[in-house]
């Protein structure tokens, strides 16, 4: 042995270059799984430098979710095209989470950027603000549904959205139409949408570049028909010619403020 000990490590190097505590080492050993290349009489155990990269790939197997069980398993019966296999589905595996973390990492922006633009938001102000145009990922359409109709259509639509791992850029508003709310019917909502950046999906609509009448509400959702008479009295004041499609976005809700007298509801109607 001490003529090769450059070629070996003590069980201590070895969990210090694999980055791991030394009773893993000793646990996997105990249970067959990874053994050390040389036991001493002494029962000094040594590791040789060729069984860092299996033991890096046990890490990685572990890490992505297979059990030391199974992966035990693989290495009792190992064979070049088992690992090809073996690799080629980890790699579906990961990819698939990859498109979660993606989405997950999307909404997140999502819902930092819209606290952050409730928070400087002038309650009290209405404004013509110039939009660009924007592609909505949106429901079927939900007017004068039933409350049932609405329940069992939002429960599909969330399934949609989660399946799918769209790389959306924010949460689900509405979209009601102008006519309704001039007949102050501000709760009949016509869709439900969520931005996207992917044309090839069904029922994709676009917002229209240009520009828009934009109010906020501060308090409870049912309130926020004040915002719409706002707006409405602001595009009459100007004389700015609605067009057909309103807007309603939650950029302050429960998962932020714990009050509903602190939520902010955005609004904003479309102009000709």
């Amino acid at each position: 042995m001490q003529e090769n000990h450059e070629k070996y490590f003590t069980t201590g190097e070895f969990a210090r270059i694999c980055n791991v505590p030394k009773h893993v080492l000793f646990h996997y050993d105990q249970i067959g799984l990874f053994t050390p290349a040389i036991v001493k009489d002494n029962q000094y155990r040594y590791y040789s430098h060729h069984q860092y990269e299996t033991f890096a790939i046990i890490m990685i197997l572990k890490n992505i979710g297979m059990s030391l069980q199974d992966i035990k398993i693989y290495l009792e019966q190992r064979t070049p095209q088992m690992l090809i296999d073996l690799l080629n589905d980890k790699e579906k595996e990961l990819d698939d989470q990859i498109k979660k973390l993606k989405h997950a990492k999307e909404f997140i922006k999502a819902i930092r950027s819209t606290t952050s633009k409730a928070l400087k938001a002038d309650v009290n102000e209405v404004s013509l603000e110039y939009m660009e145009e924007e592609i909505l990922l949106c429901s079927d359409d939900v007017e004068n549904a039933t409350s049932k109709h609405f329940a069992t259509y939002m429960e599909e639509y969330v399934n949609f959205y989660n399946n799918n791992y769209l790389a959306t850029e924010d949460r689900v508003g509405a979209i009601l139409s102008i006519a309704n709310i001039k007949n102050k019917d501000y709760t009949n909502f016509q869709y439900l949408f969520t931005r996207t950046k992917k044309r090839n999906l069904k029922n994709i609509k676009i917002r229209k570049a240009g520009y828009y009448i934009v109010a906020y509400h501060k308090g409870p959702y049912d309130l926020a028909y004040k915002a719409y008479q706002r707006a409405l009295d602001y595009a009459q004041k100007h004389e700015i010619i609605l067009g057909e499609m309103a807007y309603e976005e939650y950029i302050l809700s429960d998962i932020a403020e714990r009050h509903t007298k602190n939520y902010i509801t955005m609004i904003y109607l479309e102009t000709k």
